[in-house]
């Protein structure tokens, strides 16, 4: 007894000295500890803790006091024991730390839906009178894949919830789908067939063959879809959704893909008589920026032939280089823009400027050349306008003061609608002294005079010129420069159509618990939680219209880890895959645009022949606004940030009408509670029934309490033992039917 009580007041007083020196407990286990040396705390209460030190050691002191070794990795253990057993640990040489507080990190899709209140959706809080978890519709993701064997894309029973993989990468065979005449497709029979067989080479396509894609298809499909079979955590948006995917070919890209893909997609849909959402989370950054190029114009047509349609895409990555040059002309100015060579293009500089026929006219220019050290200006061709050669590539050797020729260039002008556009091609590839090679002493410009406007872009990387300028002493003409800017830097073609919905992305977490069981810490302080990321693509479109629509948690999200990378992972990353090894962070506009996918999913599950216009006023029109948003619409929040319960509910369809109110009631008191609440419910509205309860989930899901009824109004009291602190549901369920959902807050 007295060894014992010797023990406890040297604990006792380590713990009064954490202050002022290291200790192995964090607060919350100091806490714990205080409570039970007070005897104010049952001492026998179960606790989860990581424990770093001597695996063997651990062990040994989880057995004596009769806890629960669950796992390790490295000299990290995780580890369930009863709060008497914290001095025995303390006491240990052998232990560095112990920590037991509850975390409020939780897998990043969970936080994405918490973001996005699509956890309320998948609960079916009220107003709603049942969970909306996508059932009955098809996401449709054209990406570099999909890992069809992985636990999150398949059922209860081990079946692929695929219906359809379409990979543009294989060679034509007996599988190549009609009228598209390349790749191969494999259909749900095929793929049962090959994992119920573990035959999967059979499957050729595991979203692993590109160095620079792979991977990427199975994170966002994830998002979107994860129905969390693979550790019971990681849960998508629309996680009982049926999926389909096409494998884009990013190394031999065809003119059709994009517009094969969809066409692929939404057919397959209908003739399963479902409806679909599209996710096409990659994009191009070159083009009009206006959605009227012919591919986003076939997207649109594809996207509003039926009801029950909608596409959804990521905004772009871009808007932290300043790839784009926009401004109005005055008569008498002349300005330009430097353009370096780059070798990422093979050393051809390309750029296309655009603008309505009624700013461009009157707008004259001409391509430069100036030399860098010491600036001077070389030569440049004659003025001309969109007018002079419409529909003509005229070609242009440009030589230098001694007569050589310092490159070749190409310019085409075109009338596409009611919008010009210029499009400049430069070979700089010199001849001086009978050698032909890159001069990188030259800069090249687009020099412009007259009255209007133009916007101009060029493909990133960019090589235009925004560091480093001479000043007006070396250069005076420098006063007339255009500096570019990352103003409109959202993806081009169809992110610019009227009829997508364009999604932009914010910061969803800090960090996670990773593969070694650490606490895996992104970003420090350097950024805010629901800010907008520093590059996701904003606009305007090229014609004034507020793009993105809406924004969603995008950086960072723990999602799908295709299963051939697992093992390398695992080997080489430990710190970018989650405790189990299945599912790994990612971010940007691609990780955003699936969540909001998966929330149009949810909308169609609800309305299943809404049209896409009905669905992208449901997301845009009720969204969420806060401080970080500020007034919208605008061009980085677009109109805001996307919330699946107000879309659900205060936004239906024009010709649906609106949802009401069941006749159940459903109310706890208090709320929040640390001991016991009484829950007031009432459905005496049903005439007959069977069973009644009230079934209480945690945030993912789970079950983690019910009480039976016997009356059909009346009282309980239930006591939160076993409830950690947090937020959790309540359902009145009558014959299995959710009548009423509301949320509880348990707080310790």
């Amino acid at each position: 007894m007295k060894k014992l009580i010797t023990a406890i007041a040297i604990l006792a007083a380590s713990l009064s000295a954490i202050g002022q020196a290291p200790t192995k407990f964090d607060f919350y286990l100091a806490q714990k500890q205080a409570a039970v040396i007070r005897h104010t705390l049952d001492d026998s209460q179960v606790i989860e803790v990581l424990v770093k030190g001597k695996i063997e050691t651990i062990k040994e002191l989880v057995n004596k006091n009769h806890g629960v070794f669950k796992y390790s990795y490295g000299n990290i253990a995780a580890i369930r024991i009863p709060l008497n057993a914290l001095s025995d640990f303390y006491l240990s040489s052998s232990i560095i730390r112990m920590e037991g507080a509850p975390p409020h990190i939780r897998p990043c899709n969970d936080t994405m839906r918490v973001h996005a209140h699509i956890v309320d959706v998948q609960m079916g809080v009220a107003p709603l009178t049942q969970p909306y978890k996508g059932k009955g519709v098809i996401v449709g993701m054209i990406d570099s894949g999909i890992d069809f064997v992985h636990a999150d894309f398949r059922d209860s029973v081990g079946n692929s919830r695929i219906l359809a993989i379409w990979d543009m990468t294989k060679n034509a065979n007996q599988f190549t789908p009609f009228p598209y005449g390349y790749g191969q497709e494999w259909d749900k029979p095929t793929l049962d067939t090959a994992l119920a067989h573990n035959n999967l080479s059979v499957i050729k396509s595991m979203d692993s063959s590109s160095a620079l894609e792979y991977g990427h298809g199975s994170h966002v499909s994830g998002v979107a879809t994860a129905n969390g079979r693979a550790n019971g955590l990681s849960i998508g948006a629309a996680p009982e959704a049926d999926i389909m995917a096409v494998v884009y070919n990013f190394s031999n890209q065809t003119n059709n893909e994009m517009t094969d893909a969809t066409s692929f997609l939404f057919n397959k849909a209908t003739a399963l008589g479902k409806p679909c959402v599209i996710n096409a989370s990659l994009g191009d950054y070159d083009g009009s920026h206006d959605g009227f190029d012919l591919q986003a114009q076939m997207i649109d047509s594809m996207i509003t032939a039926q009801p029950g349609r909608v596409f959804v895409a990521a905004s772009g990555n871009e808007s932290n280089i300043p790839y784009h040059v926009g401004y109005n002309l005055i008569k008498g100015d002349t300005n330009f823009t430097w353009f370096a060579p780059f070798s990422y293009d093979g050393n051809v500089i390309y750029y296309d400027a655009w603008a309505d026929t009624a700013n461009f006219s009157k707008v004259q220019f001409a391509i430069g050349v100036d030399r860098i050290s010491p600036y001077s200006f070389i030569t440049r061709t004659a003025f001309s306008t969109v007018l002079s050669q419409p529909g003509v590539i005229v070609t242009d050797t440009i030589k230098n003061s001694n007569g050589e020729r310092i490159g070749v260039l190409q310019t085409y002008t075109q009338l596409v609608g009611n919008t010009y556009s210029l499009q400049v091609q430069i070979t700089p590839d010199s001849i001086q002294n009978g050698k032909i090679g890159i001069d990188s002493s030259y800069y090249w410009s687009l020099i412009t005079t007259g009255t209007g406007r133009i916007d101009c872009w060029y493909p990133d990387p960019t090589p235009i010129v925004n560091s480093g300028l001479p000043t007006s002493l070396q250069y005076p003409e420098i006063k007339n420069y255009k500096m570019p800017d990352t103003i409109s830097t959202l993806c081009s073609s169809y992110q610019c159509s009227p009829h997508v919905i364009t999604v932009g992305d914010f910061y969803n977490r800090r960090g996670f618990i990773d593969y070694d069981t650490t606490l895996h810490i992104l970003y420090g302080n350097s950024v805010s939680m629901g800010q907008l990321t520093g590059y996701s693509g904003v606009g305007p479109t090229r014609d004034g219209r507020t793009k993105p629509d809406i924004t969603s948690a995008g950086d960072f999200c723990m999602s799908v880890l295709a299963t051939p990378l697992r093992q390398l992972y695992i080997n080489n990353a430990p710190g970018n895959i989650d405790t189990g090894g299945f599912h790994a962070y990612d971010g940007g506009t691609s990780t955003a645009c699936p969540g909001v996918a998966g929330v149009a999913a949810l909308y169609l599950q609800m309305y299943p022949t809404a049209t896409a216009a009905d669905v992208k006023n449901a997301i845009i029109m009720c969204s969420d606004q806060d401080s970080f948003t500020g007034a919208t619409p605008n061009n980085h929040y677009g109109y805001g940030k996307v919330d699946a319960f107000k879309a659900l509910t205060g936004c239906a369809p024009t010709s649906v009408q609106k949802i009401t109110m069941p006749l159940t009631s459903l109310y706890a008191y208090p709320n929040p509670t640390k001991s016991s609440t009484s829950i007031d419910y009432d459905f005496s509205s049903v005439s007959e029934y069977c069973t009644a309860s009230i079934l209480f989930y945690d945030v993912m899901g789970k079950n983690v309490k019910s009480v039976e009824l016997k009356n059909q109004k009346g009282t309980v009291t239930v006591n939160s033992t076993g409830m950690a602190a947090g937020t959790y549901f309540y359902s009145l369920v009558v014959d299995n039917k959710r009548m009423n959902t509301e949320k509880l807050s348990v707080v310790k």
